[in-house]
């Protein structure tokens, strides 16, 4: 019984396993060359995501070559706005670019004069702690400090440190209002850009600009004429 009890237990061979594998696979396939609605509804799923990768892929492409426009336009509103370019439908776009410059130059002075007082604060609150830390050595000494001169030391360090974060946080918030001002102006070029790319004025050798819209352009409906077919 001892004997018995202690022999290995055995299971299928490997072999015999592996053969009932390969007989179910035979079994799927057979049934899925038999059903012929499982086959168009996996080669619908398959053609539906092979389209959907497709169609990522070129609006990746065609958002690439959109921006590539957009910068040259940009460009070309500038270099009208520099050459002074005259038009009945640029006078609008000029006058609120005179508006916009006029407002950068103030805030650009305006950050100037707010970066000029961290650095002076950030002087002033590193010889406060400096004469602080000099201080509390002499005490540590043994030596004899004055104590309300000490802690108005330390008292400035830590008013000079809130002065110089609420400074640099409202920094951030006027270097936010550049941002947006850049915005506004980069949106005029673009309008301008957009009125010279349509009247096709010659003028300081602009004409290269020109042949790298068409080509973009050319590339956009392409690229949009594809997506419309994968729909």
């Amino acid at each position: 019984m001892q004997d018995a009890a202690s022999a290995p237990r055995v299971g299928l061979p490997y072999g015999i396993l592996y053969f009932l594998l390969c007989v179910i696979l035979l079994l799927l396939l057979f049934i899925f060359l038999r059903d012929k609605d499982l086959r168009l509804r996996l080669n619908d799923f398959l053609s539906g995501a092979k389209r959907r990768m497709k169609r990522a892929r070129l609006r990746l492409k065609l958002n690439r070559e959109t921006r590539k426009r957009v910068d040259l336009l940009k460009g070309l509103g500038r270099r009208a706005w520099q050459e002074n370019l005259r038009g009945a439908g640029y006078a609008p776009f000029y006058k609120t670019l005179e508006v916009l410059e006029a407002q950068s130059q103030e805030r650009q002075s305006v950050l100037r004069d707010a970066q000029t007082r961290v650095i002076d604060l950030q002087k002033q609150q590193e010889e406060a702690r400096q004469k602080f830390k000099q201080m509390t050595k002499l005490k540590d000494a043994g030596e004899r400090v004055d104590g309300p001169e000490m802690r108005a030391s330390r008292e400035l360090a830590r008013r000079l440190k809130k002065d110089i974060r609420d400074e640099v946080k409202w920094i951030t918030v006027e270097q936010q209002t550049l941002k947006d001002i850049d915005r506004r102006r980069d949106q005029q070029f673009e309008g301008i850009g957009q009125l010279v790319d349509a009247e096709r004025p010659e003028f300081n050798d602009i004409r290269a600009i020109y042949v790298q819209i068409d080509t973009l352009n050319r590339k956009i409906l392409h690229y949009m004429s594809e997506i419309e077919k994968l729909r």
